[in-house]
């Protein structure tokens, strides 16, 4: 039926010309065909890719695992087990939130969230060539969960635009560090 619908507009548009109305030109009546059949199409939605997080805990992992043996051995040990992409109200997926684990090796207190933190930055900018393609251009907002022995410590939240800035070195750690917010006791 959509199909027929541009043929009877034609038709609809041919006998009213042929009755006498002089001001449509060929080009006038080739515009109104065309604007006709554009409204009676369907729209074809193309569905945003979704990002691979897998991709994205792999290769944060490659930059904080095994990378420096002796502090691993004698300090702590981090591991990224989780990215995950939050949507807003709307659906758009907004907030990008990376949960990684710390592990003191010695009983001490080596784990904090803003050490642990800067691991994950670290990392993030090592790999960000790679992960940069997975991350939507809707993000807003970086989260990390920092663990401590599987109990969340913290959440550090800090706006997608400065991570950007920090890793592209358009502002510096004095600047990036004035711009993330540490909520703890979590």
């Amino acid at each position: 039926m959509k199909r027929m619908i541009p043929a009877i507009l034609l038709v609809m548009i041919t006998i009213l010309t042929a009755c006498g109305s002089e001001g449509l030109t060929s080009s006038d009546m080739t515009a109104a065909v065309q604007t006709m059949t554009a409204t009676v199409m369907t729209p074809t939605i193309t569905p945003t890719p979704a990002p691979n997080t897998n991709k994205i805990v792999l290769l944060l992992n490659e930059a904080v695992r095994g990378v420096d043996p002796l502090a691993e051995m004698i300090d702590a040990s981090f591991v990224v087990t989780d990215a995950v992409f939050i949507p807003n109200d709307m659906g758009k997926l907004t907030t990008l939130e990376i949960r990684i684990h710390c592990t003191c090796i010695r009983d001490i207190v080596c784990c904090t969230p803003g050490r642990t933190f800067v691991t994950l930055i670290n990392a993030l900018w090592t790999q960000f060539e790679k992960i940069g393609p997975e991350i939507p251009d809707t993000i807003t907002e970086l989260h990390v969960a920092c663990y401590e022995d599987n109990f969340q410590e913290a959440m550090v939240i800090v706006g997608w635009r400065d991570v950007l800035a920090y890793i592209r070195e358009e502002i510096n750690g004095y600047q990036f560090s004035e711009r993330v917010n540490i909520l703890t006791p979590y």
